[in-house]
């Protein structure tokens, strides 16, 4: 029932030109249902392609559907995302 710590390495190398990086990555996440509303926590940076943030306790018994979106530096274009 405590808070659980997402952690994941994200990468954007831009090999057609541009500037490459990413932006931001978001943990978007429901609870017990995927027709539940949409909460989302921002990731932070650890500076070395890592993301990092956390998923608020939950009761025990209680279903978690997430899925990640990083946005790309250069757009604002969104790079794939892992669910």
């Amino acid at each position: 029932t405590d808070a659980r710590t997402v952690t994941c390495d994200v990468s954007d190398d831009n090999p057609s030109g541009g500037e490459a990086g990413v932006a931001a990555v978001t943990l978007s996440y429901q609870l017990d249902s995927l027709t539940a509303v949409v909460n989302t926590v921002s990731l932070t940076d650890g500076g070395d392609g890592s993301w990092s943030g956390d998923i608020p306790g939950q009761s025990a018994g209680t279903f978690v559907y997430w899925s990640l979106t990083a946005t790309d530096v250069g757009a604002d274009d969104q790079l794939p995302s892992c669910k």
